[in-house]
């Protein structure tokens, strides 16, 4: 077999996948200990700090200041970009866990500069 004919045997190339729409976002996190003998706050901080890594593509940009990527569904079947803010109340959740308080405010960078 030459190589000529090697190559009319190779399939043509597939497209990529569309990627799916995002919103970029700009949570700034306040997270405070229960009563002035807390301890607690680095611990969730850090923990809430891999949960946005992990699921968000978390950029640090400040000192309590956040940037993420948040990819959402436009079906109407699919998860929202509603649903996805919303599930961010997950942070609420971890620092309750270790007896803190968490105070955030979330914008949205570009596109409609919602906020939440």
């Amino acid at each position: 077999m030459t190589v000529y004919r090697a190559l009319d045997i190779i399939p043509p190339k597939t497209e990529l996948p569309n990627k799916p729409p995002s919103a970029a976002i700009a949570p700034h996190l306040i997270i405070e200990n229960f009563n002035k003998h807390g301890r607690g706050r680095k611990s969730a901080r850090e923990r809430i700090e891999a949960m946005l890594a992990r699921d968000y593509q978390m950029q640090k940009t400040g000192n309590c200041d956040y940037t993420l990527t948040v990819a959402y569904d436009l079906d109407p079947d699919g998860v929202s970009l509603e649903d996805e803010i919303e599930n961010l109340t997950e942070m609420f959740n971890i620092a309750e866990s270790y007896r803190c308080s968490i105070e955030t405010d979330i914008y949205e960078i570009g596109g409609e500069e919602r906020s939440w």
